[in-house]
């Protein structure tokens, strides 16, 4: 059973993709949201399927999130 129903990190780059690849593979959250600044690295977070929503609005990303991650 997941930690968190959800989680949000905003900024995808080294540090958050690793948070987002190791809260995946652990079950820490039931879904994972991820935000980003650039549209070229929202278009390869949506393209390896690492997060379930890839916003491009950061309020998006972490409405209704249980824990919020700055990277």
């Amino acid at each position: 059973m997941p930690v968190y129903d959800k989680i949000a990190v905003l900024g995808c780059g080294l540090i958050g993709s690793s948070i987002v690849r190791a809260a995946r593979a652990h079950g820490v959250a039931g879904r994972i949201a991820v935000y980003d600044l650039s549209p070229e690295v929202r278009a390869r977070v949506a393209e390896l399927g690492i997060a379930d929503v890839v916003a491009a609005d950061p309020a998006e990303a972490v409405r209704d999130a249980d824990l919020v991650v700055l990277a």
